[in-house]
């Protein structure tokens, strides 16, 4: 075993050397595709180090059933596995952990603790291997280790699962929805925190996402906004939910929690909606798409269990001969003698039906009501519902002035009467409502006035009046529409359009903001001349001004005869090769990992184009490249272009430097006009260099930048004016 023990002690002290300068050099290790795979067994291999440590520290146990050197030799051979397998896994998980998307406090706090475990184990088996004294320090430092390699692994466990996750199935912290809570927190996140939160946290953030944060969830990732819909249907997100599980792209990966089909069907249609996060439930209304989703979940979340119930259940025939077809009765939680009831279709409606509910009157704790035809003679029935604490009177036929009956539910809680003709006497009401806690009024007969005078009266009642619009609050118009289309002389156009009356639509075609005086404005399609950044805002009298629209139009391309690249593109983003810089085929803001892209790092981007009419003066090149600042692809720090004809003769014709952002700017196709002197050549070479420190507002500040281009145009003119359609 000697010969044995001598090649572990080798191993572990390269790995562990290796380890230390990895980590010296850590923002300048950039690892291989095929060392990746060896990352990604990370997970798949650290349960071996935790076992035969904890084995390890378990043997003591067994000196009395072992002589000493019987034990000595058992634990030596233990801790020899368990030293070979804790520094591969360490840095397995170095590896992994240099891939994007990890990054944070506890990522940092895990890749420490792992890196610490990896070196106290060597340090204890160099103190086992030489023979020294295996008493009490020696258990102190085995101890010791484990205590690392625990708090090592449930940091681990945060980043895969969260960091409730342990104690998730104990505890019952829920918060309850209502009226105010947003759409979004009460329907979408709940199914998000368990089927993806765990890979795109600020810890974790998969492909570039974080979904954990709404703002950063909709600034998007690697691969773009998921919730812009790519078509009418259709957004990221749900496409990817959408593929089959043994897609790479399926969300989530195959192995993790999967949603079932009425929580796609619930994201799909929220995303459909506008993907909105801040709308409140008490502003959905009730034809809303969703409300039957909200209606389900408040139901389903409410705190049964704060509010004690001892009165005696009803009897279960009896609930069952009050269900019909128009009225449904069924009990507020499993278990629970509270009953919640609801009647509907008003064409439908019979006094009975209520009048039959007060067979439960002591178990009824909710009653629906809305939009039926109850008038205020129907409030004595209800006041005798002594148990009451929701009633939802939306849109119904009283009056009013019969509210005073329902002082008899002092237990009432919520009351819905929007819709309603009630008015400044319901504080008559309220008053003797202890309990009541919320209060709808909604397109009702109270005004501004009398709201904030029941507001002030009843602090401790939240009462909800809706949108009360101002005649002096001037409202902002909608962005007019963008569509880049055909005319019928076959030329490319962009087409601007806004279905408000009386709105004008004004764009620039510079980059630069339009405005409501100096812009031009928009009576016909436009027709470029050569890369632009077309803006536009639609105005109208007594409306705010849109806000704007932006597109990027790139025209075809001087026809180009040949493309040769010169440099090495990086092995993972080698696009099509030359050949895609000429192909019209454009690459998307969403995806830079599509073969339409071609990306350099290490190695400038040096390129020869060859045109076809080399007779045909050209001035203004356009490379349409790539903006992701969060994954470091950004624009080219200089560019320069050579002309001649051959490529061995090349003359400097134009060498300049970006302007460089000051700060993150959004995922889209960019295009940099190189203006040159007009000259007529065979042959061009463009360089283009990476940036080679990211600034200090950066993430990854001194870290080299990427460059990733998927066309260059040639034109002939530079003015950049408007080509009239005629």
């Amino acid at each position: 075993m000697k010969s044995f023990y001598s090649l572990v002690s080798n191993i572990a002290l390269v790995c562990n050397l290796l380890l230390a300068f990895f980590l010296l050099v850590e923002d300048r290790v950039v690892v291989p595709e095929w060392l990746q795979v060896a990352g990604r067994m990370h997970p798949l291999v650290l349960h071996l180090p935790i076992g035969l440590l904890l084995l390890f520290a378990l043997l003591p146990l067994l000196q009395r059933q072992l002589d000493r050197s019987a034990l000595q030799g058992v634990q030596l051979f233990v801790l020899a596995l368990a030293v070979l397998t804790t520094a591969g896994t360490a840095l397995m998980g170095f590896l992994l952990f240099r891939e994007p998307g990890y990054s944070g406090t506890i990522m940092d706090q895990h890749k420490w603790a792992g890196v610490a475990v990896s070196w106290m184990t060597f340090g204890l088996w160099f103190w086992l291997r030489k023979g020294y004294a295996t008493g009490t320090l020696f258990q102190f430092g085995a101890m010791l280790t484990v205590a690392v390699l625990i708090f090592a692994g449930h940091k681990g466990g945060a980043i895969t699962h969260g960091e409730d996750f342990v104690l998730a199935p104990v505890r019952h912290e829920q918060e309850e929805i209502t009226e105010n809570t947003p759409v979004y927190e009460a329907l979408i996140r709940p199914v998000l925190q368990q089927k993806c939160f765990s890979c795109h946290n600020e810890r974790k953030a998969k492909g570039g996402l974080v979904m954990t944060d709404p703002k950063r969830f909709r600034r998007g990732g690697d691969n773009g906004d998921p919730l812009e819909l790519l078509d009418s249907t259709r957004a990221l997100l749900t496409e990817r939910l959408y593929l089959p599980l043994e897609e790479e792209e399926h969300m989530p990966p195959d192995g993790k929690p999967q949603l079932s089909k009425a929580e796609i069907d619930m994201i799909e249609l929220w995303v459909k909606c506008g993907a909105d996060m801040e709308t409140s439930i008490g502003l959905l209304p009730p034809d809303h798409p969703l409300y039957t989703y909200v209606e389900s979940a408040m139901k389903q979340t409410e705190k049964v269990a704060e509010h004690t119930y001892d009165f005696s259940p009803a009897a279960q025939d009896l609930i069952g001969s009050l269900n019909m077809p128009f009225r449904t009765v069924s009990p507020l939680a499993v278990g629970s003698p509270a009953l919640r009831a609801a009647i509907f279709v008003r064409e439908m409606y019979q006094a009975e039906f209520l009048e039959e509910l007060l067979k439960i009157r002591k178990q009824l704790v909710e009653l629906k009501l809305d939009h039926l035809p109850i008038k205020d003679e129907d409030l004595a029935t209800i006041a005798q519902f002594e148990q009451l604490e929701v009633l939802l009177l939306n849109n119904t036929d009283i009056s009013g002035d019969g509210l005073e009956k329902l002082t008899a539910c002092r237990n009432l809680r919520i009351l819905a009467l929007s819709g309603t003709p009630v008015n400044n006497t319901i504080a008559k009401t309220l008053e003797q409502l202890p309990n009541l806690k919320e209060l709808f009024v909604w397109d009702t007969a109270l005004d501004t006035t009398a709201i904030l005078d029941l507001k002030e009266k009843f602090p401790a009642i939240d009462i909800q009046a809706g949108f009360v619009p101002d005649e002096n609050e001037l409202l902002q118009l909608s962005p007019p529409a963008v569509k880049q289309d055909l005319n019928p002389d076959g030329k490319e156009v962009i087409i601007l359009k806004h279905n408000f009356p009386g709105a004008v639509i004004r764009y620039t075609v510079d980059g630069s903001d339009p405005d409501s005086l100096g812009s031009e404005i928009y009576t016909e399609p436009i027709v470029p001349g050569q890369y632009s950044v077309i803006k536009a805002r639609a105005f109208c009298a007594k409306w705010i001004g849109s806000e704007t629209v932006s597109t990027t139009y790139f025209p075809r391309s001087t026809p180009i005869l040949q493309a040769e690249l010169l440099s090495n593109p990086n092995p993972k983003y080698r696009g099509s090769g030359a050949a895609g810089l000429i192909d019209e085929q454009k690459g998307f803001a969403s995806n830079f990992l599509s073969p339409l892209w071609i990306g350099f790092r290490e190695e400038p981007f040096v390129a020869l184009f060859y045109p076809e009419d080399p007779a045909l003066p050209l001035s203004t090149i356009t490379l349409s490249y790539l903006q992701n600042m969060g994954s470091y692809i950004m624009a080219p720090e200089q560019v320069e272009v050579w002309a001649g004809n051959n490529p061995q003769q090349l003359r400097l014709v134009k060498s300049f430097r970006p302007e460089m952002p000051g700060d993150y700017l959004p995922n889209e196709v960019k295009g940099l006009d190189v203006h040159i002197p007009a000259t007529a050549d065979s042959c061009f070479k463009i360089v283009a260099q990476p940036i080679k420190k990211l600034p200090n507002w950066h993430q990854g500040k001194g870290d080299r930048a990427w460059i990733f281009f998927d066309e260059v145009y040639f034109y002939q003119n530079a003015s950049g004016s408007i080509i009239p359609t005629d």
